[in-house]
This record gives structure tokens, sequence and C-alpha cells, in this order.
């Protein structure tokens, strides 16, 4: 998969006609996923005791940009797309993505 790299790709379009995130049988009305449920509102620490991806034992702070973004990305595929268990990849929405 290609992933966006937002210091050198312009944001992508998510409008009603053309809904990035509608994606794994999700349907967001009316928003994107963007503004219906925002990357900078998730509380990384309550993330962190589920994320068997990335450990956390020396504080968020701590972590990496990086690994924050694995949290983030887990956090979405697994509790909005249900794309959890082995060998059940997808790619997330462009529009999340660069967020």
């Amino acid at each position: 998969y290609n992933i966006l790299d937002p210091l050198t790709q312009p944001p992508p379009e998510c409008t009603f006609d053309k809904r990035l995130c509608r994606k794994f049988g999700v349907n967001f009305i009316g928003r994107c996923i963007c503004e219906e449920i925002p990357v900078d509102k998730r509380n990384l620490e309550i993330i962190a005791e589920d994320c068997y991806l990335v450990s956390a034992n020396d504080g968020i702070d701590k972590l990496k940009n990086k690994n924050k973004r694995i949290m983030l990305y887990w956090w979405y595929a697994t509790n909005i797309y249900s794309l959890n268990g082995k060998g059940n990849r997808g790619k997330l929405p462009d529009c999340l993505e660069y967020a």
C-alpha cells in the first residue's frame, strides 16, 4: 500500500460526493471520519492499554511519533473498521491516514 506523506502531498478531499472514508462497510453520512471522530481527540494513554503493537511502559511522552501513529492506526482499524484477526488486512482511508 502507498502511504500518504503530509510533508510532500496535499490533503485528500473527502467530500459528500467523494467520501474516502466509506470503506469496509462503514459509511459516515454528512461528515468525514476525520471530523466525526478526530485523531487529535483520541487519548493515547487509554489506547496504549489495549494496543499490543507498541509498548508504552515508559509513558506516552517518551514514545516516538512513529509509534503513536501505529497506535492510532491500530485503534481506527480495530474499533471503527473492524479490521482484526490474522490475515485480515486493509488500508485505512486516505483522509484518515493523512490526518
